[in-house]
């Protein structure tokens, strides 16, 4: 543990000497507005990486050779660059002045108004725009793809309690289970009729169309400029869709039957 400590000081102290080796301490003043207050100015020695702060009274101390860039800056003045040349470095001292950072505000145009400052007032009197929002009806709402995340009202289910009746799995005797199985050899259950796909409402179905592609996919896959895309997706809906297509599993068959569609609504505008 000794040892490693003691590497560690050692890579420190050399990192230390080598971003100071072959550079000499430097004393510095800032000067400022007399409105201004110097303390607190960052110098940063580009070159060497390190960096110092002025005092209250813009005084300053930072390592530098010939050619490194001294950098000056902070949030109420202009920054400055500065160069240092060999006579500072014979000198060992150098002076800066920093002017004042001017902030400009953007351009406001103020308007006469007639407001009086009374809430209820001021509301009648200023103008408003009625937008118009969407009318759902509940047909299109059902089709919507609700999903409530589990809370702490959700009920939780135990397996281990519904088998058997006495708590735990595959014990206890259950003679409903018995008899079904014995009639499941006899004479095997039907497998259920497959249920007739739901239709999903206009909206919904132009929702998940625009959400996978964009304006420039249609005008580049399907042919169809940004004015007619929803004319498109109302002669498509009307259409042979099937909302199976809309399964993520499904993507290519859903972009060939698009493309199909494209094609047949072409040649219907066509006919027009």
């Amino acid at each position: 543990m000794k040892n490693l400590l003691l590497l560690f000081l050692i890579f420190f102290c050399g990192n230390l000497t080598a971003q100071t080796f072959g550079r000499a301490e430097i004393k510095g003043n800032i000067k400022v507005s007399a409105e201004s207050d110097p303390e607190g100015i960052t110098i940063f020695n580009k070159n060497s990486g390190r960096g110092t702060i002025s005092s209250e009274k813009g005084i300053f101390s930072i390592y530098a050779q010939a050619g490194d860039s001294l950098y000056f800056s902070a949030l109420q003045f202009k920054a400055l660059l500065v160069i240092v040349d060999p006579s500072v470095i014979d000198s060992g001292y150098l002076n800066v002045e920093i002017l004042d950072g001017i902030n400009e505000l953007p351009e406001v145009v103020v308007r006469e108004h007639d407001l009086t400052g009374r809430l209820e007032t001021d509301a009648k009197i200023i103008h408003t725009v009625d937008v118009p929002l969407p009318s759902w009806s509940a047909a299109d709402i059902n089709d919507f793809d609700w999903e409530f995340p589990s809370d702490a009202q959700s009920g939780v289910s135990n397996p281990a309690m519904n088998r058997g009746g006495s708590g735990i799995p595959g014990m206890g005797f259950n003679p409903i289970a018995i008899v079904g199985g014995l009639v499941g050899l006899i004479a095997p259950p039907r497998s259920p009729k497959k249920e007739p796909e739901r239709p999903v409402g206009i909206i919904f179905f132009q929702r998940e169309i625009r959400s996978r592609y964009n304006d420039q996919f249609f005008r580049e896959v399907f042919q169809i400029p940004k004015e007619e895309i929803h004319l498109f997706l109302e002669f498509t809906h009307a259409g042979s869709f099937s909302p199976s297509l809309l399964e993520k599993n499904r993507e290519l068959d859903l972009l060939q039957f698009l493309v199909d569609q494209s094609e047949k609504f072409r040649e219907a505008a066509e006919e027009i």
